[in-house]
């Protein structure tokens, strides 16, 4: 987002970068189910639930066959939405809404998280509890989402649903691969811990009052 507002004719020295902050409940599940796929996010376009929907959809038999996906959320395309799930006998898709309190069992016992934002997100925190969860995260490929999830994540153009299903299908299919990615989070995760983000806030205060 500092490139971005710098090619904005924003001044670069004038920019601090701070972080999301990580909230610890959210934690790896001692057993894990990897039975579903979980999208979090508002139910509008430019957050991409249709096209998850559509991919998913588009996935071979075997692997639907073995997961679910289960989208967790509010807006105005739930009629749509559920309307592509009628018409589809999409059985294995369902629309879910979770108070914050629960997410992170939500997430503790999913295998997958589909990020799938169509425009630049600056900071998500789904990525932060996925990755602290021990769920992998395949993302939309933007600026933000390259450089924090570079290490992390299975990318796709967030404008064709083709990639992402693609995508999808390599990592779904791939145990070994889920387990690389996920342990990669964990390790990542680290950088964005109440103790290590809070200490730059408030470097960054100390700074302005002094």
């Amino acid at each position: 987002m500092k490139k971005v507002m710098t090619r904005s004719g924003y001044d670069p020295k004038k920019i601090e970068v701070i972080p999301n902050i990580l909230d610890e409940r959210f934690r790896p599940a001692e057993m894990n189910s990897e039975s579903y796929i979980l999208f979090v996010g508002q139910l509008y376009d430019h957050k991409g639930p249709v096209e998850v929907i559509r991919a998913f959809d588009s996935l071979p038999r075997k692997i639907k066959n073995n997961w679910e996906l289960r989208i967790y959320g509010k807006g105005e395309l739930k009629p749509k939405i559920e309307k592509i799930l009628s018409d589809r006998s999409l059985t294995q898709v369902s629309i879910n809404y979770s108070s914050y309190t629960e997410l992170p069992e939500v997430y503790a016992n999913a295998g997958l998280l589909i990020h799938a934002s169509k425009y630049t997100e600056p900071f998500s925190r789904t990525w932060l509890e996925a990755m602290a969860s021990g769920t992998p995260i395949v993302a939309s490929e933007n600026p933000s989402s390259s450089h924090i999830l570079k290490d992390v994540a299975e990318f796709y153009d967030p404008f064709d649903t083709q990639a992402l299903a693609e995508t999808l299908q390599e990592v779904l299919s791939d145990e070994k691969m889920r387990e690389s990615m996920a342990k990669s989070g964990k390790r990542e995760v680290e950088k964005y811990t109440p103790e290590r983000v809070g200490k730059e806030y408030a470097d960054l205060y100390n700074r302005i009052v002094s």
